[in-house]
C-alpha cells in the first residue's frame, strides 16, 4: 500500500542473498520527492518481525506527501504532519518496530540531533522509548497551535518513555531550555 503506484528510481551495489544483503553507494528516489543515499546492511529480509537492518544514512530526505502515509500505515499521531518534511543523516540500527536511531534531524519546524531508541512493536499505545535529543529553533508554537509561543531551543534526555497518545503518554523527562519565546519575548 505504502509504494503502491510509486516510481522508484535505484542504483546502487548489493552483494548477498536473503538472509544477509550488504549494499553500497545505494540511492533510491521515490517520484514524490522522497529520497534515501548510503550503505544497507540486512539481514532475515523474508523472516517477518525478523528483519535486521544497519543503515549508516549519508541523506534520507521524506516529502511532506511521504510523511503523511508513513505517519497514517504506522498509525502515529497526525499532528506530526506538521513537520511537512525529514531530512535525516545519521545511523538507524534493528528492526522496523524496534530500532535505535542516532543523527541530525531537519524539519519544517527546526533542527534535532539525536540518540533514541524506540520501541514500537505494541503499536502506539504500547510504545517505549529513551535517549537523548537536542533541539534548535523549533517552531512549537506552530506545533502546538499556540500563536503566543514561538522557538525553543533545548537538550532533553528521556528515560522510561511509554506511549505516544495523550492517554498512555509518560516518560522521566530533563531538559535544560538554552531558549524559549513567549509572546516575541526570549
Amino acid at each position: 500500500q505504502f509504494l503502491k503506484d510509486e516510481n522508484i528510481s535505484f542504483t546502487g551495489k548489493i552483494n548477498g542473498n536473503f538472509d544477509r544483503m550488504v549494499g553500497s553507494n545505494i540511492k533510491i528516489s521515490l517520484s514524490e520527492g522522497s529520497s534515501f543515499e548510503g550503505k544497507v546492511n540486512v539481514r532475515n529480509v523474508l523472516s517477518p518481525k525478523e528483519e535486521l537492518i544497519n543503515l549508516k544514512v549519508n541523506k534520507l530526505y521524506i516529502s511532506e506527501k511521504s510523511l503523511k502515509k508513513t505517519i497514517s500505515l504506522v498509525n502515529l499521531d497526525s499532528s506530526l504532519t506538521k513537520l511537512e518534511f525529514l531530512n535525516f543523516n545519521g545511523t538507524f540500527d534493528g528492526f522496523l518496530n524496534n530500532f535505535v536511531a542516532f543523527g541530525n534531524v531537519n524539519s519544517g519546524l527546526g533542527k534535532a540531533n539525536l540518540d533514541l531508541h524506540l520501541n514500537i512493536i505494541g503499536g502506539k499505545e504500547l510504545a517505549s522509548y529513551m535517549g537523548n535529543i537536542g533541539i534548535a529553533d523549533f517552531k512549537l508554537g506552530k506545533f502546538l497551535n499556540q500563536p503566543q509561543i514561538g522557538n525553543v531551543s533545548l537538550n532533553a534526555s528521556i528515560a522510561n518513555g511509554k506511549g505516544f497518545s495523550s492517554k498512555t503518554a509518560s516518560a522521566d523527562f530533563s531538559a535544560v531550555v538554552k531558549s524559549f519565546e513567549f509572546k516575541q519575548y526570549a
